[in-house]
């Protein structure tokens, strides 16, 4: 009977100390930080977490995170997080949603209040080696326009977070000066980036998949570039069309900075099996005004130089020319617009055994003097490309 006596006072004293332990876990201590001041307040120090332990749900590791920066949208998840019931409220007392999702490892919450509404939430991840992946997710919709994640590792062996810099550097935007809004599951492991552009007044919808360790760039959706690939009908003042597109369908895009403005010009490769991105189209973009100023096919190269692109190849018969004329288009541009065309046609003669070159600089006559003039001080385009995948419609 003693023993029994002191099994169960044991064992409420065991409860009542584990609840003491979650009650004061999901307590901030110091100064309540806001979506707007968060990061540049984040350490690149380890964060304990209390009674990790090998497997954590998202509650613990969020109220660790929240010992440690205090923040007012989390701080009040974590209230609601003391109800081991609680799982979703559609609309809570601001007009918005909260979700706390223990087994799917997810928590977030919407209050939404006019200008000055917020948003946070959060999602976890099991990796290979054993650690876990904690991505928070923090935003608000204006005054002024935030949204970024922050990307903590759990080592169980020590019951830490620390930064993960590998992950937080493998969601950077495609293009540098981009605007991110993310998307975190709820079910499921991939994230979604839209990725919006100022200057382009456009979105990439990006997605990353996981890969067991972190996440990675996998494609952008093929949606994105509707825009684009109906701009001219991929159609050059040569007349020439991009072959194989008789359903158009992009495979891959690159971004390139040509004329140096901090605003990328576009390059879409379509979806064939041709190797080196034979079929190629340029375009530029500004403020959602689309411009193609280069395309090139199986007889046509394109080539990128500093400040605009050269297209050469077989002319076109459709300008009255013969199968054996060729042509060199130059196009300069500045501000991501086309401000200069320079044309050379090469021209065999009545005879089939000599050439004859006429040269324009937009559309009029030049000579020959002034036309090597500009292509003398023509300079290729030597930064690498990196191409992106592009999903192809259902």
């Amino acid at each position: 009977m003693k023993q029994l006596w002191i099994l169960t006072v044991a064992t409420l004293l065991a409860a009542c100390q584990a609840k003491a332990v979650s009650t004061s876990d999901t307590e901030a201590k110091g100064d309540t930080l806001y979506t707007w001041n968060l990061q540049e307040n984040i350490k690149d120090t380890p964060i304990k977490v209390n009674a990790g332990g090998q497997s954590p749900d998202i509650v613990t590791l969020l109220a660790a995170f929240n010992r440690a920066y205090p923040t007012g949208d989390l701080s009040y998840l974590l209230n609601l997080a003391r109800d081991p019931k609680f799982t979703r409220s559609e609309e809570n007392e601001y007009g918005g949603y909260d979700v706390i999702d223990r087994k799917n490892g997810y928590a977030g919450t919407d209050i939404t209040s006019g200008a000055d509404g917020s948003y946070m939430d959060a999602a976890l991840w099991r990796r290979n080696n054993g650690h876990r992946l904690l991505i928070l997710h923090f935003g608000q919709p204006t005054d002024p326009e935030i949204d970024f994640v922050l990307c903590y590792d759990y080592d169980p062996s020590t019951q830490q977070l620390s930064l993960d810099h590998k992950e937080a550097e493998a969601l950077q935007p495609l293009w540098k000066t981009n605007k991110q809004f993310f998307t975190l599951p709820q079910q499921g492991k991939d994230i979604l980036v839209r990725e919006w552009s100022r200057t382009w007044w456009h979105d990439l919808n990006n997605t990353y998949s996981w890969n067991g360790q972190y996440h990675e760039f996998a494609y952008t959706d093929h949606d994105c570039f509707t825009l684009f690939l109906e701009e001219g009908e991929i159609k050059s003042d040569w007349g020439l069309v991009w072959e194989n597109f008789e359903d158009p369908t992009v495979a891959e895009f690159a971004l390139a900075d040509l004329d140096g403005d901090d605003n990328p010009e576009l390059l879409l490769c379509e979806a064939t099996e041709a190797e080196n991105h034979t079929f190629r189209a340029l375009f530029t973009n500004v403020d959602g005004n689309v411009e193609q100023i280069g395309i090139s096919d199986r007889s046509h190269e394109l080539d990128l130089l500093k400040g605009g692109c050269r297209t050469y190849g077989n002319a076109d018969v459709g300008l009255g020319l013969r199968v054996m004329d060729h042509a060199v288009e130059h196009v300069f541009i500045k501000n991501s617009r086309a401000v200069r065309k320079l044309m050379c046609y090469i021209l065999v003669n009545d005879a089939h055994d000599n050439y004859d070159y006429e040269y324009s600089e937009n559309g009029v006559e030049m000579s020959e003097k002034a036309y090597d003039a500009v292509i003398d001080s023509v300079r290729e385009w030597t930064e690498p490309l990196e191409w992106h995948k592009v999903k192809s419609p259902e």
